[in-house]
């Protein structure tokens, strides 16, 4: 008997590892993806922000000290108004500055400007303005001359 004992407690042991080797496992997934969403994170913002930056001197003459105080109103802006939460939705704390999603950003846009952007997507529509992607029918250089 003492024989079949030792037997159910070593498959208990080897179930117990195995589950445990699995919780860990899918632990460091998560710990991934998360990794992975805040690195996407910083590169969009870092690569749009350097966009704008760009833009803002080579097209309308910003210098050093415009660009910074620019620079200083995105941060601001970012952590002082936009709602927490992956898609803005997260509530505040009671007594807190809701702030606004980025949703209400586009809405805003839209109904001020005309310039739909679609949150889930990214997708933008811009009056006058057709916007396609490499390799789609008529994106070539042929069409900046048209």
């Amino acid at each position: 008997m003492a024989k079949n004992e030792n037997k159910n407690k070593g498959n208990a042991a080897t179930r117990n590892k195995t589950m445990l080797q699995a919780l860990q496992f899918e632990s460091d997934i998560r710990r991934m993806q998360k990794r992975a969403f805040d690195d996407g994170m910083e590169h969009g913002y870092g690569l749009a922000v350097m966009i704008m930056l760009w833009l803002l001197h080579t097209e309308h003459g910003f210098g050093k000290k415009r660009l910074a105080v620019f620079m200083c109103e995105i941060n601001d802006f970012c952590m002082d108004y936009i709602r927490v939460g992956a898609d803005g939705t997260e509530p505040a704390g009671e007594g807190e500055f809701c702030g606004v999603s980025l949703r209400d950003i586009a809405e805003g846009l839209a109904t001020e400007t005309g310039i739909y952007i679609n949150t889930d997507t990214w997708q933008m529509e811009v009056p006058g303005l057709e916007i396609r992607r490499t390799g789609e029918e008529g994106a070539n250089k042929d069409d900046k001359n048209q």
